[in-house]
């Protein structure tokens, strides 16, 4: 608990830091980083130590939850000490001391520490020393002149050795050597004089390990849990000079802080090499681990600390604070200022969006923002994200997580985060927590999330809610590259927000910035190098293009000018430097680095980019061409130049702590853009993916975890450590080879349909982000109808895997096979993960399966009347009453409901949507269900309107046509009528045809060009008077306006535009027409009548290119009513819709039916055919109760393509159409053609298929998408699945396989639910409401309890048919009740103050009927008033009576004796007399009784409104026992204590009131439930066995019903949201769980305990699912004795 409140405590201070821009620094530590020193003599030991103990030390590193990287500079035995490499040796110093979370320096002394030559001097020590060659005549001026190069560039200049020069002589030896003794003697000789420079003191440091001693040990002020030095003695006691004062040092350092055993001395002495190098190497990790294991200890470090959004937080903080360090003031003035009027001023915009070019300095600006708001008002919140940055800022849905989190702990909000929360449900959480916070009036609360563009999942309906109006103080920030898409949503959103560009630098700020950079490098450069930077540069340049100029320079030294090409763009800026450091570092460790570093996701460790690189024979290659004596261990020859390389750049890459790990990625998109031009080409990118693939699923360790390990809910917290790892696989797969069709084959293997893989992500919490890795796989791929099976199937069962994970196995194991190979292959490896699960586990029969198949989607839209779609059918309007929902048709998620009544609505453009509502035209912006525009039309009716791709709205008033922009603009006149106009309809051409029609004085058809300028009257088109049609539109032009069809009741007309006249006419004798619809080319128009006849005709001189009729609209004409048509993509396929609920699929050039599919059990009233990527060939069906489903066609459509094959008689056309059976590859030929009226050809290529072939389908049957939806009764079917409106549901008694149901059609039921079938039913006439059903006399009979209008009480008992016994009606009773053999029915009735007690046998109907007489108390009784409750042989009743002081009166009858002389008297067969029975005994007791029973003959337990339940005795009618919160105790003990909490003033605690109470059969156990938990008490030994955790408070609140098994080992709950929970009552654990997608209301276990049944209701339908309970009982089996929880012994404890 302690550790819980110390890291609330720390969380807190974090938070409120972070707030105010200031950070923990301790925080950063969280990862093991090891930089290992050593002498050149102690090659041997370091890599001894790099091939044994390092891997160990990561694997121990591993094991706590911790990154560890060891960090060794050296390359071979040697190292360069030049300035560059020794600044490196400091920086990664640093680095460790600052990130480690253990010791961070470990050095490994020899006897020889080298002797090398100054890689540089000081000018003022080069100066001296050159002083003394002179004076003393030493050897080796002209050398020291000749090779000793001064660079002013250096602040301070210095004198760099020209180390490759001197290497080239041939004489390179001798004139080392000379140079080295003159050193020597001229050091010595300043040495004795005190005149040594400040960077030569203490001793001899012109070797690389005494810099490093010198940063990495002299400067570390904690050596007793940070260092670790190893010394190597030598045997022949003669040690250098040299290395003899670097060990009298260390020593002298260890002993100033008095740890000593940090130095660890290694003798050899006669021990073999192998067994010294083990010994070593042991005692390295010992002393190592030892370290580790104090500074956790000291710094209480918990690993999962860093895993929190907390952690996540403090990076973004840091990284705001690295950037204001960097912020220079070069323009952008007036933005602050309008950001401070903003912020000043309540009336201003509340959300500003600031856009520049990539590199301009935007996340600059937002961090300097942050930082400067502060000092405006000190009273300002600042919340600031860089997106990006971290796996919490990777996605819009982990953002805004995070910011509500932090929000909410900063205003103490109660927040809680469902993990089935939707995108949208979010965006309202974070709208609504915002509005929280500014209601505290705390001071300004600003909120900057810069780079949006860096997030993928940016949906358009996300953007609008997201930034609309703020409350008062609320300040939205939002940066954004300018052109981006993301940049012309935000544009296109209704919301007016304030936009700010980002200024580049000009003029002289440009010198003034590049100096600045440089300077902070301690570099500067010569003023010729200046002018030649500045000749290159435009007068106008980004802050980015001055950065890579700056890194450029800053390695220039003063002596050279170099050659510069040009830097005009950011690619020729990025190209430079990359020459530079290929010049540098090689050109193949580059490569590969920076490739790798591009490649990765989400960025990559320093050990990460070690492994990858080094792996790679190429860099090996060039690294041993430069140096000749090298180890080729993994990692140690590239740490140096790979630092060096990271060093270089450094300004262009984001370096950040994600989850304890720290990481290096590429910053900016223009850099990675030349790195892909430059490197990853010709497969190469490919290499570089597959080769991370690999690294991350099989080196990266620890990833996936076995079935029994989720269902026993263990070792979560290491997959959350596997974030990344889970993210980077599909990632780098998904680009793992330069073929498409493999790299697909090899993501779904691994990852998209690999149940082990997806099961892993559920239960860590990453649902949400596979669905994003499907997606994107599909945005970067072709689409692939597996993956969108998966994602489809995830998203129906969301609610349900989220709440427990191996659901999903036991759904996916039910599902019969699949077409596709690799489904099938899913559904098998569920099967196999199942049966490696050994605990408890809810399994959904087959017979009763209550989620959708693969055919079908789902439930898509509810209580819709008519459903419009966008152009790209991301989004669909539902229109219903007085009101319309936007629907994500993805998702079906309902985004925004809009109160507006429309007619005539019509989607248009981006998102659009028009319609009329009182006369006016309103559109709205259906992205955020924003009105945009309302604009009046006048007062007369419309009677047409047409709304254009553009926002043009055409539309007819009266003898009018006006147009009118839907945005901006006002009615306007096209065209004027003589008469007033009927219907009107236009072409969708820019110069459009308008095509009206008027009724008077003839028939006229008037055809119209409207030109910009005046419209065009052409001929008008006089046709013989007839009624119009009453069900179709009467007018439709077709969209290139060269035909229009005009239908009246049993004919039609169709008129050729260009010629004024009429092309021909169709009549259907007598038959009316019902519809009239034009194929998507709209070259050809299709009828349909009242009588079922279809006829297609070519608009074009008229042939009839199609003809059928519907053999059901000719058997029963009124569910065989045609009610929609629509054709497929490609105009081949016509669906036509009946009233039955039946979609019919007819090959129009053929006239041939291909399937019947039973879409519904209602009239469909429309379909629409869907083909976007994500539901290509679906088609969605909205019925006559508003349900509009989903259903998958691929599979069909594929199957009648491959039997119409064997019918076409030409070569093309197989060709054409066999291309169409590969889905994904078709989508894609679709995607660029699909709008072309070569494709739309259906009725056109009629000719080349051999028509006399009509068997083509016979052997096709019926398909029925799924067994929920199948138009059948449950009675004829025999099925409990179809039975789908059930009210009531109860267990049977005796046998674990019977249910009895009872339905809305009053029907009584009795099911084997162990093979799904009907035993038997009978209906069943009520006269009110069914209450309660309980199974009587062997489960053969059921006892209905019913509530009339005046709210009495009124029994039915109800036998099955296989009983011919007639039903038994008792009215108007107070209480009845089974006796325990359940053969017996006894009833209580009240009349004259006398209650009557009536036992009824239910195997004849004899009655016995028992006077209770209440004596004296009898006036003070009101019967409304009175509870019974009975002991199971019928022998005693209590009666508990509420009085007007609110206690409870409690009355006793003993029926004992009667029942003796009841048996007598039937002994003697004698009749017995109606026997009266007086009240007992009578007693008031302050208590508040809820409910009550007899837990044995004499005791009854009593539930109370406090909570209590107490134990009465009826023969004193006292409390014995109280059974309290935890306990059970003694009624005097209870009063004791009552009474000393009283006396002491202390309040009574507060408890809910018992609710409900159960007692067992065997009357061994018993269940309470109240408000805040539910309770299993051992009725035996008097103690409670099982209670809901603390952690599950308010559980009851949701809960519908709770039961127990007979011997009280196990307990289900059902709650309202669908879950259902089985616990171990002895074991006080939670064995397993299932959620159902729907609402519960009961829910109860078979007799057998075998099986859990529930009736929930789903889409208006109330339903059975019945589970089995897997494992249950073999789990109590396998489990030891002493994994049982039992009380201590003796009576009344817990």
């Amino acid at each position: 608990m302690a550790d819980k409140w110390r890291s609330i405590k720390r969380d807190m201070m974090a938070n409120l830091k972070a707030a105010r821009l200031k950070t923990d620094k301790d925080r950063a530590r969280s990862e093991i980083r090891l930089y290992v020193a050593s002498t050149p003599d102690m090659a041997e030991e370091r890599e001894f130590l790099a091939e044994v103990a390092y891997p160990e030390l990561s694997r121990f590193c591993e094991r706590l939850g911790m990154n560890c990287h060891v960090v060794d500079m050296r390359i071979g035995s040697r190292m360069s000490n030049d300035f560059i490499t020794l600044q490196l040796c400091q920086e990664e110093i640093e680095k460790c001391r600052n990130l480690s979370v253990g010791p961070h320096f470990v050095c490994l002394i020899g006897n020889n520490v080298g002797k090398q030559l100054p890689g540089y001097m000081t000018r003022v020590d080069l100066e001296a020393i050159r002083e003394v060659f002179l004076h003393d005549n030493l050897p080796g001026v002209e050398l020291l002149d000749e090779y000793y190069r001064l660079d002013t560039n250096q602040i301070p200049p210095i004198y760099m050795l020209a180390e490759e020069e001197l290497d080239m002589r041939l004489d390179a030896d001798i004139c080392v050597d000379t140079l080295t003794e003159s050193l020597d003697a001229a050091m010595e000789k300043l040495r004795n004089q005190g005149t040594m420079g400040p960077q030569t003191e203490n001793f001899f440091k012109w070797t690389t390990i005494a810099k490093e001693i010198e940063c990495g040990l002299l400067g570390c002020r904690l050596p007793q849990t940070q260092i670790l030095c190893m010394l190597k003695g030598s045997d022949d006691k003669s040690i250098p000079c040299g290395s003899s004062q670097l060990h009298d040092i260390i020593s002298r350092y260890f002993s100033s802080y008095h740890c000593e055993e940090n130095i660890i001395n290694l003798v050899r002495g006669k021990q073999s090499s192998l067994t010294y190098m083990r010994n070593m190497c042991t005692t390295f990790l010992n002393h190592v681990m030892d370290l580790l294991d104090q500074n956790l200890d000291l710094l209480k470090f918990d690993p999962s600390d860093h895993l929190t959004e907390t952690s996540d937080l403090v990076q973004h903080v840091h990284l705001v604070n690295v950037a204001c360090k960097h912020w220079m003031p070069f323009g952008n003035h007036q933005q602050l200022m309008k950001i401070r009027d903003a912020l000043a001023n309540p009336s201003h915009k509340k959300a500003i969006v600031i856009t520049g070019e990539e590199g301009s300095g935007k996340t600059m600006f937002a961090s300097h923002i942050a930082d400067i708001v502060l000092k405006w008002n000190d009273k300002t919140t600042v919340v600031i994200r860089l997106l990006g940055h971290s796996l919490r800022t990777s996605s819009l849905y982990h953002t805004l997580i995070s910011l509500c989190k932090q929000i909410a702990f900063l205003y103490t909000i109660s927040l809680r985060i469902s993990p089935q929360i939707t995108m949208l449900e979010l965006i309202k959480l974070f709208r609504q927590i915002i509005k929280e916070a500014s209601e505290q009036r705390t001071g300004p609360l600003v909120i900057i999330v810069d780079a949006l563009e860096r997030l993928p999942d940016v949906e358009p309906h996300y953007l609008s809610p997201l930034i609309e109006d703020f409350p008062l103080d609320v300040i939205f920030i939002l940066t954004v590259r300018f052109g981006h898409p993301y940049m012309t949503l935000l544009k296109s959103c209704p919301q007016t927000c304030l936009y700010l560009a980002i200024e580049g630098v000009s003029g002289p700020q440009r010198q003034k910035m590049i100096e600045k950079i440089i300077n902070g490098k301690n570099r500067k450069i010569t003023d010729d190098q200046t002018v030649l930077v500045m000749n290159k540069l435009s007068h106008e340049e980004s802050p980015l293009v001055l950065t890579i100029c700056a890194a450029l320079i800053t390695h220039w030294p003063s002596s050279v000018l170099p050659q510069i090409n040009g830097l005009e763009t950011l690619g020729d800026c990025f190209d430079q430097l990359l020459n530079s450091l290929e010049n540098e570092t090689g050109k193949v460790l580059t490569k590969y680095t920076l490739c790798c570093l591009r490649s990765s996701r989400y960025g990559l460790a320093h050990s990460e980019l070690l492994h990858l690189v080094v792996s790679h024979p190429e860099v090996l290659n060039e690294i041993q061409s430069e140096y000749t004596e090298i180890s080729v261990l993994e990692g140690y020859p590239y740490q140096s130049k790979l630092s060096r390389i990271l060093s270089y750049i450094e300004p262009f890459v984001i370096a950040s702590k994600v989850d304890g790990e720290s990481l290096v990625r590429i910053k900016h998109q223009s850099f990675s853009d030349v790195i892909d031009k430059r490197y990853l080409t010709d497969g190469f990118a490919a290499d570089i993916h597959t080769h991370m693939a690999t690294f991350f699923q099989f080196v990266k360790t620890g990833l996936l975890l076995t079935a029994q390990d989720i269902t026993e809910n263990k070792n979560s917290a290491l997959l959350g450590q596997n974030w990344r790892t889970m993210r980077s696989v599909p990632y780098h797969l998904c680009h793992s080879n330069s073929n498409p069709d493999e790299a697909l084959k090899i993501l779904k293997d691994h990852v998209l349909l690999n149940f082990s893989w997806i099961i892993n992500e559920i239960y860590a919490g990453f649902l949400s982000d596979f669905l994003s890795d499907c997606k994107y796989a599909l945005r970067i791929h072709k689409m692939d109808i597996d993956i969108l099976a998966i994602q489809r199937l995830l998203l129906n069962l969301r609610l349900i895997i989220e709440e427990n994970p191996s659901s999903l196995a036991t759904i996916v194991s039910q599902f019969p096979g699949h077409t596709s190979a690799y489904i099938d292959e899913f559904i098998n490896q569920a099967k196999v993960w199942l049966k490696q699960v050994h605990s408890p586990i809810l399994i959904p029969s087959t017979t009763t399966m209550f989620f959708s198949g693969w055919f079908c989607s789902g439930p898509f839209i509810k209580n819709s009347s008519m459903i419009l779609a966008s152009s790209d059918w991301r989004y669909a309007v539902s229109f219903r009453d007085a009101k319309f929902d936007i629907v994500d048709v993805e998702t079906a998620e309902c985004l925004e409901t809009v109160d507006a009544v429309l007619h005539r609505p019509q989607m248009w453009g981006s998102y659009r949507l028009t319609g009329v509502m009182d006369n006016s035209l309103k559109t709205w912006d259906i992205l955020g269900g924003k009105l945009l525009r309302k604009v009046s039309l006048g007062p007369h009716r419309i009677t047409w309107v047409h709304v254009r791709a553009d926002g043009v709205v055409y539309f007819a008033i009266d003898k009018e046509v006006k147009s009118v922009n839907a945005l901006t603009g006002i009615p306007m006149l096209v065209l004027q009528e003589d008469e007033k106009i009927r219907d009107a309809s236009m072409s969708e051409k820019r110069v459009p045809h308008v095509v009206t029609l008027q009724t008077q004085p003839n028939l006229t058809v008037n055809i119209w060009k409207v030109s910009e300028t005046k419209p065009e009257l052409l001929d008008p088109v006089i046709l013989e008077t007839k009624e119009l049609s009453d069900y179709c539109k009467p007018v439709t032009v077709t969209k290139d306006g060269k035909y229009t069809v005009i239908v009246f009741q049993t004919e039609a007309t169709i008129i050729a535009n260009l010629d004024q006249m009429v092309e021909f006419d169709v009549s259907f004798d007598q038959e009316t027409i019902t519809i009239c619809m034009l194929t998507r080319s709209h070259d050809h128009v299709i009828f349909a009548t009242n009588a079922g006849q279809i006829k297609g005709y070519l608009l074009n001189s008229g042939p009839e290119v199609f003809s059928t009729v519907m053999q059901e609209t000719k058997t029963d004409s009124k569910n065989g009513k045609i009610t929609s048509m629509v054709t497929t993509e490609d105009d081949h396929f016509l669906l036509v819709a009946l009233a039955s609920g039946i979609v019919v699929m007819f090959h129009i050039p053929t006239d041939l039916r291909v399937h019947a599919v039973v879409a519904s059990k209602q009239s469909i009233t429309q379909l629409l055919y869907m083909t976007n990527d994500t539901h290509f060939q679906h088609l969605m069906a909205l019925d006559m109760d508003g349900t509009a489903q989903v259903y998958n066609f691929q599979d069909i459509l594929r199957c009648a393509r491959e039997n119409l094959l064997q019918v076409m008689v030409d070569e093309d056309l197989i060709k054409e159409e066999q291309a169409k059976l590969d889905i994904p590859s078709y989508y894609t030929f679709f995607a660029k053609n699909g709008q072309t009226k070569i494709f739309q050809n259906g009725p056109d290529v009629s000719a080349f298929y051999d028509k006399e072939k009509k068997d083509v389908f016979a052997d096709r049957k019926e398909l029925q998408p799924s067994a929920e939806n199948v138009a059948t009764t449950w009675e004829h079917s025999g099925r409990i699945q179809d039975c789908a409106h059930i009210t009531h549901a109860v267990m049977a008694l005796g046998l674990g396989d019977l249910l009895i149901t009872f339905t809305e059609d009053k029907k009584l039921a009795w099911w084997n639910i162990v093979t799904d079938s009907l035993l038997a039913s009978r209906p069943v006439a009520l006269s009110g409401v069914l209450e309660t059903m309980t199974p009587v006399f062997y489960d053969q009979a059921v006892l209905l309890t019913i509530r009339d209008s005046s709210q009495k009480e009124h029994i039915k008992v109800i036998y099955s048919p296989q009983r011919s016994i007639a039903p038994l009606h008792k009215d108007k009773i107070l209480a009845s009740v089974i006796s325990g053999d359940k053969n017996k029915l006894a009833l209580l009735t009240f009349t004259h103050h006398v209650f009557y007690f009536t036992v009824v046998d239910l195997s004849n109907h004899d009655e016995a009927v028992t006077p209770l007489h209440l004596g004296n108390v009898a006036g003070a009784v009101s019967a409304n008033r009175a509870k019974f409750t009975f002991t199971q042989d019928l022998d005693m009743i209590l009666a508990y009576i509420r009085a007007d002081d609110r206690r409870t009166m409690f009355v006793c009858w003993n029926l004992r004796p009667l029942t003796r002389e009841s048996n007598l008297s039937q002994t003697s067969d004698e009749k017995r007399p109606q026997d009266e029975i007086h009240a007992e005994s009578v007693n008031v007791l302050d208590i508040r009784a809820t409910s009550a029973f007899f837990i044995n003959t004499k005791d009854v337990a009593i539930g109370t409104t406090t909570g209590e339940i107490y134990i009465l005795d009826t023969f004193s009618l006292n409390i014995t026992e109280v059974f309290t919160k935890d306990s059970v105790l003694s009624s005097k003990t209870f009063a004791d204590s009552h009474r000393r909490s009283k006396s002491h003033g202390q309040p009574k605690p507060h408890r809910s009131a018992v609710k409900h109470m159960y007692l067992t059969p065997d009357q061994g156990h018993m269940l309470s439930i109240d408000s805040y938990r539910i309770c299993v008490w051992n009725m035996k030994n008097l103690f409670m066995a099982f209670a809901t955790p603390a952690s599950e408070k308010n559980i009851s609140l949701q809960l519908m019903n709770a039961d127990l098994s007979h011997d009280g080992k196990l307990l289900v709950g059902g709650l309202s949201n669908g879950v259902v929970r089985l616990w171990a009552v002895y074991h006080k654990q939670l064995i397993c769980t299932f959620r159902i997608p729907a609402t519960l209301s009961h829910v109860c276990l078979t007799s057998d305990n075998g099986r859990v049944v529930a009736l929930v209701s789903d889409n208006e339908r109330k339903h059975i699912v019945v589970f089995e309970a897997r494992n249950a009982y073999e789990y109590f089996i396998d489990r030891p004795d002493d994994k049982v929880i039992m009380p201590p012994s003796g009576k009344n404890n817990m």
